[in-house]
């Protein structure tokens, strides 16, 4: 595998030529892995996506417990914003089930490529949150 994603770098390197950017050289050995791996995940991959929603869903989750911010801006930096909290909840929610299904079939399927989609939907899901607690940090300061 990595003898054939090693060929697909060097075969991206020289099709860059003079007017070929390096995004498209990424760009050609991304869809070279893809096509070779079934668009599938590796496990370490998954286990780091895994990890990081796992934080940052303890992040919005104390995040939606605080205090609802007042119209008068009294009580900031340390409350919430109310638009903020049903897509923090909506991120929460399809992140855990894409969670639970990664980690139901990394059980079942040791050393075995992941689902891409589910894998698209917990990195959705962690960037919306991430996203959103960017904002709030923002605002606060």
């Amino acid at each position: 595998m990595r003898k054939l994603l090693t060929s697909l770098a060097i075969g991206a390197a020289l099709m860059l030529g003079a007017c070929a950017t390096v995004e498209n050289a990424i760009s050609t050995i991304q869809s070279g892995y893809s096509a070779i791996s079934g668009s599938g995940v590796p496990p370490q991959t998954i286990a780091a996506a895994i990890s990081t929603f796992d934080g940052l869903k303890i992040v919005a989750t104390n995040y939606t417990r605080l205090a609802r911010c007042r119209d008068d801006g009294s009580n900031r930096p340390i409350c919430r914003d109310p638009a903020v909290r049903v897509p923090l909840r909506q991120a929460v929610t399809s992140g855990t089930v894409a969670r639970n299904d990664l980690k139901a079939f990394l059980r079942q399927n040791p050393n075995s490529l992941g689902d891409q989609g589910l894998y698209n939907a917990l990195t959705t899901a962690s960037n919306t949150i991430s996203d959103a607690t960017a904002a709030y940090r923002a605002a606060a300061h």
